[in-house]
Formats: structure tokens, C-alpha cells, sequence
């Protein structure tokens, strides 16, 4: 379990009534999430890259791809790390169920530098946090890695970690990111990539290309471990 506190930076302002559905909502999907994994069975692969950079106390950058996140905050739960999460009503959803995860929340987008959401971040690793970013959300392009994830790692010094999960049994929406929404009673797989550390000196475009391999990689290692 974390020994940090428990963050919520920025929550979206709404009517009471707003937020009461909201809440309900979080809390269903919460419960829904954990009885998919309860019901499933799950496969980690290659968790030595998390579990290294834990041993030398070194924090990280979760890099996943936004139609893939699922079930990452219940993989997650209780770990001292802060979910990059958007602005909207949908976003004030998704900061619930990380809450119900004892997950903390940042509240904005990481598409450009000088954004609420990255300048939160910042605060969150000063603070001992790792982060957890989609690096194409919140509106696409679909698996294209923006560059603020890469100026937040080079900023920091701290590396990016590529992590993914796959399910045998989905519904995948007809939204931007062809997100998959898990079902009960299959297979689960998730892994991690080598970490990525972005240098004072790395070409950022050459950088996003690295992450965005290893993050296509892990994701058809996962997905083939669930054939």
C-alpha cells in the first residue's frame, strides 16, 4: 500500500445532482471492474521492469495506450501513483474509480507543456509520486505518442515505463481509440516494457517513435499471451 497520501488535484465543478450520478456510476463500474478480474484469469508478463525500478526507489511514468486502460487502475491499486486524467465529466468519472482504487488523480490533458495537467504532474513526482499518462488521449490521434509525456520524462529525469494489458473477452467501442471495455470469465494478460529514459539531449520525434514501438510490442506480446 502507498505510503503517501491520497491526491485529487483539480476536481471538474458540477451541480450536486451531477455529481451524486457521477459518483453512483464510478462506484458500479468499480465493482463491475473487480468482478471481472475476480472472475478472470489473469497473466502477468515481464513485471521485472516495475519491480526493478521499485527496488532502487526510482519513480516512473506509466505510459499506456488510452483504449487499453481498463483494468490498469485495478492492476494499480494502492500503488503511490497519480493518473493524468481529463478535465470533462467523463474524466470526473474515471478520478472516482481511481479513488476507489486509493489511486491519486490529476485533472487536465498532456498535450502541451505549459498545461494544468502537466505542471500537476510535476508537483506529484516532486512529491514521490510515480504518474500514469495516455500518451494519446484525450483525443487522439490514436497510438501516436504526443510529446508531452517525453518533455515531463526529460524534464524530470525520470523514465517512462510502457505497460499494457489485453482481454479474450471484450466489447470494443466504435469510439477514436477503438476502446476495449473487459468482460467477465476470460483471460487477462498485462506486462511492462524496459524502461525509457529521455535525455537533456534526445531528439523528442526519434524519442516518441521508441515509446511508441515498445508500447506496440508489449501489446502484441499480451495480446498473443491470451490466444
Amino acid at each position: 500500500m502507498s505510503s503517501l497520501p491520497l491526491l485529487r488535484e483539480s476536481p471538474t465543478p458540477m451541480p450536486a445532482w451531477d455529481r451524486f450520478l457521477i459518483n453512483l456510476a464510478a462506484r458500479l463500474l468499480w465493482l463491475y471492474t473487480i468482478f471481472v478480474a475476480k472472475t478472470s484469469t489473469v497473466r502477468w508478463l515481464r513485471r521485472e521492469p516495475e519491480e526493478k525500478l521499485r527496488a532502487m526507489g526510482q519513480g516512473a511514468i506509466y505510459t499506456f495506450w488510452h483504449n487499453r486502460q481498463a483494468m490498469l487502475l485495478y492492476l494499480h491499486q494502492k500503488k503511490p501513483i497519480a493518473v493524468l486524467i481529463s478535465a470533462s465529466k467523463d474524466g470526473e468519472m474515471g478520478a472516482q474509480i481511481a479513488e476507489n482504487f486509493e489511486l491519486s488523480s490529476v485533472r487536465g490533458s498532456s498535450r502541451k507543456r505549459s498545461s494544468e495537467g502537466l505542471r500537476a504532474l510535476i508537483r506529484c513526482v516532486r512529491q514521490g509520486y510515480s504518474i500514469a499518462v495516455a500518451p494519446d488521449g484525450p483525443l487522439g490521434p490514436p497510438r501516436e505518442v504526443k510529446q508531452g509525456v517525453l518533455y515531463l520524462s526529460q524534464s524530470l529525469g525520470v523514465p517512462i515505463l510502457p505497460v499494457t494489458v489485453a482481454y479474450s473477452q471484450k466489447i470494443v467501442f466504435k469510439t477514436w481509440d477503438a476502446f476495449m471495455f473487459p468482460l467477465p470469465f476470460g483471460k487477462i494478460a498485462a506486462g511492462y516494457g524496459e524502461p525509457i529514459w529521455i535525455k537533456k539531449e534526445d531528439n523528442l520525434e526519434a524519442k516518441a517513435i521508441e515509446v511508441k514501438e515498445a508500447l506496440d510490442q508489449i501489446s502484441a506480446d499480451v495480446d498473443a499471451a491470451i490466444q
